[in-house]
């Protein structure tokens, strides 16, 4: 049986396997792509970016912690004339399927094509994977540039070209201007590149110099792209690192006021359920195994153990907030590692043990669709019902000429419909409002004032509702009130 699953691997043409995986990615998100849902409030966020980025202001809104990369393919689309939340599906429906042929590639490069093959099928429909590859977020891009920067850097010390290498930086930098926290990605593979080069060494002089040189070349890919980055964040923000440093403030700031009951690491066992104690149990194996080996002699599957353990420990401590998109940084190494020791125990009792566990595997996939089915449900059931006519309503009566409108918004969903300039205000406050009434010429204020972003009966909640009706009251002496209407169980204002 080993045999033959070798034999069957070696027979089957690399290419042939890589377009069958990213084919099978891609039909299985097509009813998805052609659904008629409203997209999510980041999704619409990242439109707005990439329409300002292209119309130079005019339209839209910037924000410094939505990094370029997905703003400025979905504002390329947009300004060619494609409809932007179109192309925002497509650059997410695509990288879900490169993310699916680099989880094979890196396997391949470990000497498990087999197992590569298992592993791109497990990513393909993985759900948390799936149910964000269709919507317009960032996490999922991310991902497949991490995943191309992990196959460049296994490569890399396989061949010693200073192109792997550049090409190891390049798209590590692509990962981290996706989305800013996947440069953890690049951390792991820092301290793969030192594990490799310094462990068991007898010329530690000659084996410094080539260690210093390959740096060079992976840096240099780094900081092509991620220099001007750095440096148009000095000349609009005064400081280079000032989209990380806001990143952290507003993740914290959104989570304020709220009290988990479960810690992080609790919270995403729950959600995992118990398919998390079986991927677990693999995971397990997996790094008992390849930690053994790797303290023995040089090998590149410890990259995954670096993978993992970095991104895990992220979500776990570096994180205050729960939600389950944010487990897709650390999940791909997550289900390779799974996959690894899963391929271990084939492997080695491949003659006696491979039907059960081949049934293992299969209630794993089935425990996978049990405890995701309500997630899947509610896109199914719930997205199709999408909001889209109210904002084309919207965008007929009160947008309908050809200037430059400023906006006063609670929301980022309109500059998905409407070519304005967005003057965010995610909160109400009155004092915001005035500060953007003496910086331009406002033509409409947009707000919802029902949001309610904190727990009951706090002095922090106590103070947002009395700010609120404070701006409800400026806003009803100043302009008139032009519309009312009900999007996605919120009621909007809209002021002229």
């Amino acid at each position: 049986m080993k045999r033959d699953k070798q034999n069957l691997a070696t027979r089957l043409n690399d290419r042939i396997i890589i377009f069958s995986l990213g084919l099978f990615a891609f039909i299985i998100r097509l009813p998805a792509f052609f659904l008629d849902y409203t997209i999510w409030w980041d999704s619409s966020a990242y439109i707005a970016v990439g329409k300002f980025i292209f119309s130079f202001g005019k339209v839209g809104f910037y924000n410094a912690t939505r990094p370029p990369i997905v703003p400025i393919l979905i504002g390329l689309g947009d300004k060619l004339g494609i409809n932007a939340i179109l192309i925002g599906k497509i650059v997410c429906i695509s990288a879900a399927c490169l993310a699916t042929v680099a989880i094979y590639l890196i396997f391949r490069e470990l000497g498990h094509k087999f197992a590569g093959i298992f592993a791109g099928a497990i990513m393909a429909f993985e759900p948390v994977i799936y149910t964000n590859s269709y919507q317009i977020l960032t996490s999922v891009p991310a991902m497949a540039f991490g995943l191309f920067a992990v196959y460049f850097c296994l490569q890399a010390v396989k061949s010693k070209k200073s192109t792997h290498f550049y090409l190891c930086g390049l798209f590590v930098a692509l990962s981290m201007l996706t989305r800013l926290y996947f440069i953890l990605i690049g951390g792991a593979i820092a301290l793969f590149m030192i594990y490799w080069y310094f462990i068991n060494i007898k010329d530690f002089a000659g084996v410094l110099r080539g260690f210093i040189e390959k740096t060079i070349y992976l840096s240099a890919g780094f900081f092509t792209l991620t220099v001007p980055y750095l440096i148009a964040n000095y000349l609009i923000h005064k400081n280079p690192l000032y989209p990380f440093i806001r990143s952290q403030e507003e993740i914290s700031y959104v989570v304020l006021g709220h009290v988990y009951e479960l810690s992080n690491f609790q919270y995403y066992f729950q959600t995992y359920g118990l398919l998390s104690w079986f991927i677990m149990g693999l995971v397990l194996v997996a790094v008992c195994v390849i930690s053994l080996n790797a303290l023995k002699n040089k090998n590149k599957s410890a990259i995954l153990i670096f993978l993992f353990a970095i991104t895990y420990c992220y979500v776990i401590f570096g994180i205050p907030t729960q939600e389950i998109r944010f487990s897709i940084l650390f999940l791909p190494f997550w289900l390779a590692l799974a996959v690894y020791g899963f391929n271990y125990f084939i492997e080695k009792f491949a003659k006696t043990i491979i039907p059960v566990m081949i049934v293992i595997f299969i209630i794993g996939c089935v425990l996978a669709g049990i405890q995701f089915a309500p997630e899947i449900t509610h896109y199914v059931n719930v997205l199709p019902h999408s909001s889209s006519d109210k904002y084309d309503y919207l965008a007929e009566k009160y947008f309908n000429e050809s200037r430059n409108y400023n906006v006063i918004s609670s929301t980022p969903y309109l500059s998905t419909y409407v070519d304005a300039r967005l003057l965010l205000m995610y909160f109400p406050t009155y004092q915001q409002i005035v500060n953007y009434e003496t910086k331009y010429d406002v033509d409409y204020v947009f707000v919802s004032l029902e949001t309610n972003p904190c727990e009951a009966d706090s002095e922090y909640c106590n103070r947002y509702f009395r700010e609120r009706d404070e701006a409800l009251e400026y806003l009803n002496k100043t302009y008139s009130l032009l519309d009312e209407i009900e999007i996605d169980g919120a009621h909007y204002f809209l002021y002229g």
